[in-house]
């Protein structure tokens, strides 16, 4: 009686651990499926934004860690660095807003060294897609409207006049306000004007990975308008 009874709490535990082994299976595949989402839609988005004759590399392996409250948070942000023949051409800076109801939003903003805007996208979303409305909002003539700009079209008094469209709906719920966006850039561009030589720091030393993990010392006072 014993000897069943043992029989069956150690089938019962190789049941179990056969399901918690399951589970892991299931989880570490899922978040690599993620993972892989997010790298294809970021790599889609670079080449959106940044036009191809512009670089010569691969600015989803070239990468710089930043950290600036002008990118609209306290926390290091990656930025991706575009080069031809191993010299600065652009790069692609990611900012945070937030919509109508407080939930972030990540822009990505692409910038040539001579401070032209080459475009300016919302980011993927944490799950590595984006929904129709996000989609929406990346192929409206309101966004695309950025390229070509640069930080003197984007000042206060030169913006007075604009006419903004209605907030555009997320998929939070939140209401995108074309301004909030508007702000999101320019402080981008400030930054970009400010700190952009430190962001290419070793952009160009072989071979074309990950470079920069440290953030760059870029601890500034909030910035003002």
């Amino acid at each position: 009686m014993t000897r069943d009874i043992l029989i069956a709490v150690v089938l019962v535990a190789l049941v179990a651990l056969g399901g918690i082994a399951t589970l892991v299976y299931i989880h570490d595949r899922s978040v690599e499926r993620v993972e892989e989402n997010r790298r294809l839609v970021l790599v889609r988005q670079v080449h959106q934004i940044l036009p191809a004759d512009t670089y010569d590399n691969n600015p989803v392996r070239n990468t710089a860690r930043v950290q600036s409250p002008r990118l609209g948070t306290t926390e290091p942000v990656t930025v991706y660095r575009a080069l031809t023949d191993g010299e600065p051409a652009a790069a692609i800076i990611p900012a945070v807003t937030t919509d109508s109801e407080g939930n972030e939003v990540r822009l990505l903003i692409g910038v040539l060294v001579d401070g032209t805007i080459t475009g300016v996208r919302i980011a993927a979303d944490r799950e590595g897609g984006n929904s129709d409305r996000v989609l929406e909002v990346n192929r409206s003539d309101w966004i695309r409207a950025f390229d070509g700009l640069t930080l003197e079209d984007l000042e206060p008094d030169a913006l007075a006049e604009a006419e903004d469209p209605p907030p555009f709906l997320l998929p939070t719920g939140g209401g995108l306000s074309p301004p909030t966006v508007l702000h999101a850039v320019r402080h981008a561009l400030l930054y970009f004007e400010e700190r952009g030589a430190e962001m290419f720091m070793n952009a160009g030393a072989p071979p074309d990975g990950d470079t920069g993990d440290e953030p760059s010392d870029a601890t500034e006072p909030a910035p003002q308008g």
